[in-house]
């Protein structure tokens, strides 16, 4: 696949892995005014995303995290949050007592940990950050939605 095949319809494609990372980016676009300019195509898993990419993607040192979408979802919890370190520290005394799931996971139980404590517990992260308890503007994000604007040749969005 080409980029002349991508830009083919004037459509802006972002592939990304699953449903939760749709929700959680779709409402980030929203956020930046950039949801109709971005279209999110969810691939159902990293095999079938990766078969779908032909092309060389570019990765800016700044915006590149690693890990899964809540470990860049963490990343969005505001700084002066209390209950974020307590929700990390409970995640740690279960893991301590009867680990079940595996550590490559421990980001997702933290953060639905998060969550769950919240004005309406248990929102998925796209819409926590509708409903702002991940907060869009923080600077990831911002460095986020600059690698989307220039990605896509955005700028005057």
């Amino acid at each position: 696949m080409s980029n002349d095949v991508i830009k083919e319809d004037n459509l802006n494609y972002l592939l990304v892995e699953g449903q939760d990372d749709y929700h959680a980016i779709s409402h980030l676009l929203r956020f930046y005014n950039l949801n109709t300019q971005v279209t999110i195509q969810p691939k159902e898993g990293i095999n079938n995303l990766l078969e779908s990419l032909e092309v060389e993607l570019m990765r800016r040192a700044e915006t590149r995290i690693s890990g899964m979408l809540e470990d860049f979802m963490s990343l969005l919890i505001p700084s002066e949050d209390i209950l974020w370190p307590i929700a990390q520290d409970i995640v740690q005394q279960v893991i301590a007592k009867d680990r079940r799931f595996p550590q490559t996971q421990e980001m997702k139980a933290n953060i639905h940990t998060w969550l769950a404590w919240q004005e309406e517990p248990g929102k998925p992260m796209g819409q926590a950050i509708t409903k702002r308890y991940l907060k869009a503007e923080a600077p990831h994000a911002q460095q986020f939605m600059t690698w989307i604007r220039r990605l896509f040749d955005l700028e005057s969005a």
